[in-house]
C-alpha cells in the first residue's frame, strides 16, 4: 500500500511511542538531556557574554562571580551528560529485545503466502534493519536530534529577548530553511525508494544463491551467478549514485539562502550597535546565537537526511506488523489431542486465488483415510499433491467442504495444535545450522536424551550420524 511521506512519519512514530516511548528510563533520560542541553546553550552562553561586558566596564568582581557561576554549570553538564547515557541503555536493552521477539513472533505467524512471494535474503535483512534501526532512530531523537532542533530554538528565544527585530529575522531565516529542507526531502523520497528496492533484489537473489548452492554448483553457474550479483549491484549503486547527486544540487539553493539572511541579520545588528540600541553583551550573545543556529541549520540538513533514511528502513517491518492472516485460528478452539488419525476429506473445493484469475485445484473431491492406514498419493507435476498436504496441515483453508481429523473439523482447533499430530516431511530437506540435537528437538523441544536416541533410531539416521 502506498503512504505520503507523513504518513510514513506518522506509522513509524507511533510504533517507536508504544515501544521505546513506554519506558520510564528512556522518558527519563529524554529529561536529563533535555536539561543538560539547556543549560549548554542558554545558561553558559549567556554567563560568558554578561562577563565580556563586564570586563569591558571594568567590574573585575562581577566577571570573577559569573566565572564560578560557568563552572558549576559546566559541573552540571559533566554529570548530566553520562547520567542520560547511562539511564537509557536501562530502558533500551530491555525494549530492543522485547521488540526483536514481538516482531520475530509475528513473523513466524504470518500465512506461508508471504514467504512464498518473498525472498528470504530480503526479510533476514528487513528483520534485521527494523530492530537495529528503531533503536537507533530512537537514540537519535532523544540525543543528535534534540541537540539540533534545541540549537535553533533555544536561541531563538534567548536573542527574541534581547531584541525582538533581530529574533524575528532569525526566526524567518530558520523556517525558510526548514521548509526547503522538508521539501528537498520529500522530492528525494522516491529515489530512496528506489535504492531500496534494489538492496532488496540483491540481497534476495545473494540469500537464494547461498541457500540453494547445489543447484548453482551441480549446473556449473557460478560465474552466471557472479555476473547477475554484479549486474545488480551495480543497478543498486546506479540509484544510490542518482540520490546523491539529486541531493548536491539541492545544497546550492539553501547556501544561498543561508547567505541571504545572514547577510541581514548581520547588518541589522551592526547598525542597533552602532546606534546604541543594544550593547556589547547584546551583539555578543547575537553573534554567538547566530553562529550556533547556523550549526544547526546545516546539521539539519544531514538530520533530515538520516532520519528519513531510519523511517525508510523501518517500513518495510509493517508487511509484517500490519499484515492481516488468511488462515485464523478459531476463538474457541476445540480440544484436540489422544488422536487416532481417521482424515476425512468430504466435498472440498480448492483454488488459489491471483490477481485476475483463479487456478482450480481440486473440486468436489471426497478421500477417507482410516487410522493407521498407510496411503500413497500419486500424480503428474501440478496436479495438487503437495497442495493436498498443505491442506492437511491448514497452510490454506479450503473454499468448501471439510477436512476432518477423528470428526473433528481441522477449522476449529488451533493451528499450532494441528501440525503438532502431523509428521510432516516435505521434499526438500530441511536442516537448520545448529547441532543435530537441536535439529531432532524442533517438534518437540522438551524430548530427553532417550527419546532423541529413538527418534534418530526410527530415521535410520543413526549409521551417518556415528560416521
Amino acid at each position: 500500500m502506498k503512504r505520503s511521506g507523513f504518513e510514513n512519519y506518522r506509522l513509524v512514530y507511533s510504533h517507536l511511542w508504544k515501544t521505546y516511548g513506554q519506558s520510564w528510563y528512556i522518558r527519563s533520560a529524554f529529561l536529563i538531556r533535555f536539561a543538560s542541553r539547556v543549560f549548554k546553550l542558554v545558561v553558559l552562553p549567556v554567563l560568558v557574554s554578561q562577563m565580556i561586558a563586564n570586563i569591558t566596564q571594568s567590574d573585575f568582581d562581577g566577571a570573577r562571580s559569573l566565572l564560578v557561576m560557568y563552572v558549576a554549570g559546566s559541573l552540571v553538564i559533566t554529570l548530566l551528560t553520562p547520567l542520560g547515557g547511562y539511564v537509557a541503555i536501562l530502558g533500551e536493552n530491555p525494549v530492543y529485545a522485547k521488540s526483536m521477539r514481538m516482531y520475530f513472533q509475528k513473523l513466524v505467524n504470518v500465512d506461508i503466502h508471504f514467504f512464498n512471494s518473498s525472498q528470504a535474503g530480503y526479510i533476514t535483512a528487513a528483520t534485521r534493519q527494523y530492530s537495529d534501526n528503531t533503536l537507533l532512530m530512537t537514540r537519535s531523537l532523544y540525543g543528535r536530534y534534540m541537540n539540533t532542533v534545541l540549537s535553533i530554538l533555544l536561541p531563538i528565544i534567548v536573542i527574541i529577548k534581547v531584541n525582538y527585530i533581530i529574533g524575528l529575522s532569525i526566526i524567518a531565516l530558520s523556517i525558510v530553511q526548514v521548509a526547503y529542507l522538508l521539501w528537498a526531502s520529500i522530492r528525494i523520497a522516491p529515489l530512496r525508494t528506489i535504492s531500496r528496492e534494489h538492496y532488496k533484489k540483491t540481497s534476495g537473489f545473494i540469500s537464494d544463491a547461498v541457500s540453494n548452492i547445489l543447484a548453482i554448483k551441480s549446473s556449473a553457474q557460478e560465474v552466471k551467478s557472479s555476473e547477475k550479483v554484479g549486474m545488480l549491484m551495480q543497478k543498486e549503486s546506479n540509484a544510490f549514485l542518482k540520490r546523491y547527486i539529486s541531493q548536491a544540487q539541492l545544497v546550492l539553493p539553501r547556501e544561498l539562502i543561508t547567505t541571504f539572511f545572514l547577510a541581514i541579520v548581520f547588518i541589522i545588528t551592526v547598525n542597533m550597535a552602532s546606534s546604541g540600541t543594544i550593547g556589547v553583551a547584546g551583539v555578543v550573545l547575537v553573534m554567538t546565537y547566530v553562529l550556533t543556529i547556523l550549526t544547526g541549520l546545516y546539521v539539519l540538513s544531514d538530520d533530515i537526511d538520516q532520519h528519513d533514511d531510519f523511517v525508510d528502513k523501518i517500513l518495510p517491518a509493517f508487511e509484517v506488523l500490519d499484515r492481516e492472516n488468511i488462515v485464523h485460528d478459531p476463538d474457541e478452539p476445540r480440544e484436540f489431542s489422544d488422536i487416532k488419525g481417521c482424515v476425512v476429506l468430504r466435498d472440498i473445493e480448492f483454488s488459489y486465488k491471483e490477481e485476475n484469475s483463479n487456478t482450480v485445484v481440486f473440486k468436489h473431491l471426497n478421500i477417507i483415510i482410516p487410522a493407521g492406514q498407510k496411503i500413497g498419493v500419486v500424480g503428474l507435476s501440478g496436479a495438487g499433491k503437495s497442495t493436498l498436504a498443505k491442506l492437511l496441515l491448514r497452510f490454506d483453508d479450503i473454499d468448501s467442504g471439510s477436512i476432518t481429523v477423528d470428526d473433528i473439523d481441522i477449522r476449529d482447533v488451533l493451528q499450532a495444535d494441528l501440525r503438532r499430530q502431523i509428521a510432516y516431511v516435505p521434499q526438500e530437506p530441511l536442516l537448520f545450522h545448529s547441532t543435530i540435537k537441536e535439529n531432532v528437538l524442533l517438534s518437540k523441544p522438551d524430548a530427553n536424551d532417550k527419546e532423541v536416541a529413538a527418534a534418530i533410531k526410527s530415521a535410520h539416521a543413526a549409521g551417518f550420524i556415528e560416521q
